[in-house]
């Protein structure tokens, strides 16, 4: 039993030298910052952009396509 112990405390010790998974790890917070803030400002900013948007689409719904066939 103690032998397992002693083991398992090696691997802890081990894994927490290992540095390789470290950029994937800093990559991974970066993007979930990025993502937040991101969906932040949208939350925040969305509403003023909508009367804009709104106009846009109508602009181009009012639009006609002329193809070759017409």
């Amino acid at each position: 039993m103690f032998a397992c112990m002693s083991d398992l405390a090696n691997r802890i010790r081990a894994f927490r030298r290992e540095t390789s998974g470290a950029v994937t790890v800093d990559w991974v917070l970066l993007s979930a910052g990025t993502i937040g803030l991101a969906l932040l400002v949208i939350s925040i900013l969305g509403d003023s952009f909508r009367p804009g948007a709104e106009n846009i689409g109508t602009a181009l719904g009012e639009q006609t396509v002329h193809t070759i066939l017409d």
